[in-house]
């Protein structure tokens, strides 16, 4: 999926909230698109980008140390910016998924 749409819907996500400032919407945003920082290496190498896009930055430990990481450089709402963070890279990840990730059948078990 494309890192404008991701921010698309990160900023969506991030004015949910009333009672979060703007530079938390910020943080917000940021955290829905920072997982594609792993496609970068498109710019050096096409293998890299093949081997490791989808990779460093899209995990749970990412999510959650950026998450935290976010959520510390504000000092009010930590708990909602937390909660939004984390909401807003899943999102990510789930966009991936559904768009650019394997084919859904792929990553569901069949029951029979």
């Amino acid at each position: 999926m494309s890192p404008i749409t991701h921010a698309e819907i990160s900023w969506l996500i991030a004015n949910v909230p009333k009672s979060i400032g703007r530079k938390e919407r910020g943080l917000v945003l940021l955290a829905g698109i920072i997982p594609d920082l792993d496609g970068i290496a498109i710019i050096f190498n096409i293998e890299l980008y093949a081997k490791y896009h989808h990779i460093l930055f899209h995990n749970v430990l990412f999510g959650i140390v950026i998450s935290l990481l976010f959520t510390f450089l504000r000092t009010k709402n930590k708990v909602l910016m937390m909660i939004f963070c984390l909401i807003a890279f899943h999102i990510h990840i789930l966009c991936d998924l559904l768009s650019s990730g394997p084919a859904l059948g792929d990553c569901i078990p069949m029951a029979f």
